[in-house]
């Protein structure tokens, strides 16, 4: 399941679901079982869930719920675009690369990875390299474009 509740963010829901199909071709990574939900919220609802379940009033990137494998949900990815368009003009990078970026950190969540301590973000680092050449080579790197 694919929504995009931020205005301005154009892309195809088939580019999302290749993603995550070509992210569970990859060997080592237990991914979630279950339907995957993905959404692209505005800056303001992604901030106010990051307040609300995190106890932090900054925006961030991407926010994951852990799914229910037993009722057929593999968790949810909450992603901010906004985050994405400012985050990659400050470092020079692509909008496309990163919000991709933030969708297999999201996955690699639901995965079992971590980023709390040093050793569970060196993990998560590799892992998240992993996948995007992964998804560079398929050419699954979908293609987003943010219009105001």
């Amino acid at each position: 399941l694919v929504r995009n509740d931020c205005p301005g963010l154009h892309f195809t829901n088939q580019s999302i679901q290749e993603l995550f199909l070509s992210l569970y071709a990859i060997p080592g990574f237990d991914g979630p079982q279950g339907e995957l939900s993905v959404v692209f919220l505005p800056e303001d609802v992604h901030t106010q869930l990051h307040l609300q379940f995190h106890d932090n009033p900054e925006p961030t990137d991407v926010i994951t719920f852990q799914g229910d494998p037993k009722t057929g949900f593999g968790g949810e990815i909450c992603a901010s675009p906004t985050f994405a368009r400012e985050y990659c003009r400050a470092n020079g990078n692509g909008f496309s690369a990163e919000l991709t970026l933030y969708l297999v950190h999201g996955w690699l969540h639901l995965c079992g990875l971590s980023d709390i301590n040093p050793g569970d973000c060196q993990n998560m680092r590799g892992g998240e390299q992993r996948c995007l050449e992964h998804l560079r080579k398929s050419a699954k790197i979908p293609s987003f474009r943010f219009s105001s």
